[in-house]
């Protein structure tokens, strides 16, 4: 159901665009198989369903499985880094979430279960 509604929600906003609009890009992730977490059943399998989503819309989709937290501070980098005015950009993830020290953390199949004192921060922040 979630494909569908992000379909329609990606239908509606192409329609606000201005027709200036350079590109439309969208980076898909899901995260299923964590080394730490309990996996998830579903999220890999909704990734996929939204990447052909927005292909289908005439998106330039990123899709990005069960990356570790390096694979993914990639995938936002090169997302970001090629961004230009007017461009529409879509995120999409499907996995495990945190709120931690203030922020909202897309944790990366690599997250510790519990994070400690003396372990660096592991996950996007948002």
């Amino acid at each position: 159901m979630w494909p569908a509604v992000l379909a329609f929600l990606a239908l509606l906003t192409i329609g606000l665009t201005p027709a200036s609009a350079q590109r439309r890009v969208a980076l898909v992730t899901g995260v299923s198989d964590y080394q730490d977490l309990q996996g998830i059943v579903r999220p890999a399998g909704d990734a996929r369903a939204v990447h052909e989503a927005f292909r289908r819309l005439g998106f330039e989709a990123d899709l990005v499985l069960d990356p570790d937290g390096r694979t993914l501070d990639a995938a936002v980098q090169r997302l970001t880094s090629g961004l230009q005015q007017n461009d529409v950009a879509f995120v999409y993830f499907s996995g495990h979430a945190a709120r931690g020290d203030g922020e909202f953390l897309l944790l990366p199949a690599d997250a510790p279960s519990q994070r400690t004192d003396d372990q660096s921060r592991s996950g996007l922040g948002i």
